[in-house]
């Protein structure tokens, strides 16, 4: 539902956890099809700004604003998130598996803090290590290995000066479902074209992911959610001798 290991059971607590006032003003960065930030919309009746690559994912979410009366409270901009400037500072800002589109989770951690006042929020979603993955494990990935264990990503972010308020991690439900529904989705378009030349190399390439995932990432790839407080530059985030009270 939200490209990502979030039920809407785990999307209403979060959204819960906002506390946000009428008029706040909220960015989603990589919104995709805009339906978290449309409901935390609703909830609040704040505005929100959402920026997406992808034009059909933009049209889809200024689509949904209107099938939900939302027009009048919400903005979306089919651009690259690292190229948004924005005209003023949010309260809020969203960005839940698109860190990629700042240049990484750090670089999103930086980003921010240019684009809320201190005492500002940001909700932020990302993958996090459960235990080192295996070589061929990250081969699935392109050889890409930008994530960090959940206690360094935690660490990171108060070094960047965010204080982390709330934190969770997705179960092992979300992650099937999310996987779940990714392939069939990868192999039922697949299917729709068994002539096509790139048949059986996209069918193998999907089976590889799929058992990629049920062999190494089921029990190596997680997924967190860090509720953060923009602090002050001269807060000092606590060392690990001074967490061990």
């Amino acid at each position: 539902m939200y490209n990502s290991p979030l039920s809407p059971d785990r999307a209403e607590r979060l959204i819960g956890q906002l506390n946000l006032a009428p008029g706040n003003r909220v960015l989603d960065i990589g919104c995709g099809d805009g339906l978290f930030l449309l409901n935390v919309v609703a909830r609040y009746q704040a505005f929100g700004i959402g920026v997406d690559n992808d034009p059909s994912l933009t049209q889809e979410a200024q689509e949904s604003a209107a099938q939900r009366n939302l027009e009048s409270l919400t903005r979306f901009l089919t651009l690259e998130a690292a190229a948004y400037v924005p005209e003023t500072l949010f309260d809020l800002i969203l960005c839940i598996g698109s860190e990629f589109t700042i240049g990484g989770y750090e670089s999103l951690l930086k980003k921010m803090r240019t684009m809320v006042d201190v005492g500002g929020l940001a909700l932020v979603g990302t993958v996090v290590w459960k235990r080192p993955p295996s070589e061929e494990y990250l081969r699935l990935m392109n050889g890409e290995n930008p994530y960090h264990d959940y206690i360094t990503t935690f660490d990171l972010a108060e070094q960047q000066g965010w204080l982390v308020l709330e934190h969770s991690r997705s179960n092992e439900d979300e992650w099937d479902s999310f996987e779940g529904k990714f392939t069939r989705a990868r192999y039922l378009k697949l299917l729709q074209n068994p002539d096509d030349p790139n048949f059986e190399a996209g069918m193998a390439r999907m089976r590889a992911w799929q058992r990629g995932y049920l062999t190494h990432g089921r029990d190596t790839m997680g997924f967190c959610f860090f509720l953060l407080r923009k602090m002050p530059s001269s807060w000092r985030s606590p060392t690990i001798n001074e967490r061990n009270i």
